[in-house]
């Protein structure tokens, strides 16, 4: 069992130089919280994300199950009933909704619709935070954290 355990640690980090960088990666790009979380009183919404490189919509359903393939993005009571490429639907630690997109662009537009009715809609320019979670010089992340408000 030690030896296991000295193995996966030392796999854990990487000689880069005389410096050590970790394999922790990068967070997700882009995450947008939607704040008023006590306003998601309907059954269904949908979100739709659409920049220059893609334009992708998600019906969210509260207590939805995608048993057809394809997949679902699940978080609590709500699920994507078609799991989008781009991005997935979460909750935080306070219930909030967040949508985290995989690819960094530079703005993006969101669409969030109740029951055919823009519900929000935001064209968001992104500015993003540089850090090096792997240790200096071990590469650079990027992460734009953005609220919106219904």
């Amino acid at each position: 069992m030690r030896f296991s355990f000295v193995v996966g640690c030392s796999w854990a980090l990487l000689s880069c130089g005389d410096r050590t960088c970790t394999e922790l990666g990068c967070p997700t790009p882009i995450a947008i919280t939607v704040l008023e979380s006590e306003r998601w009183t309907a059954d269904d919404y949908e979100i739709r994300v659409t920049t220059d490189g893609f334009d992708e919509r998600c019906r969210l359903e509260r207590g939805a199950s995608n048993e057809g393939g394809g997949g679902s993005t699940s978080s609590g009571a709500w699920s994507c009933t078609r799991t989008p490429k781009h991005f997935e639907v979460t909750l935080d630690e306070e219930g909030r909704v967040v949508v985290l997109v995989f690819e960094r662009v530079d703005d993006l537009d969101i669409v969030i619709e109740e029951s055919g009715s823009d519900w929000l809609s935001e064209e968001l320019d992104l500015v993003y935070r540089i850090t090096t979670p792997n240790g200096q010089g071990c590469g650079e992340c990027a992460r734009a954290d953005v609220d919106v408000e219904p």
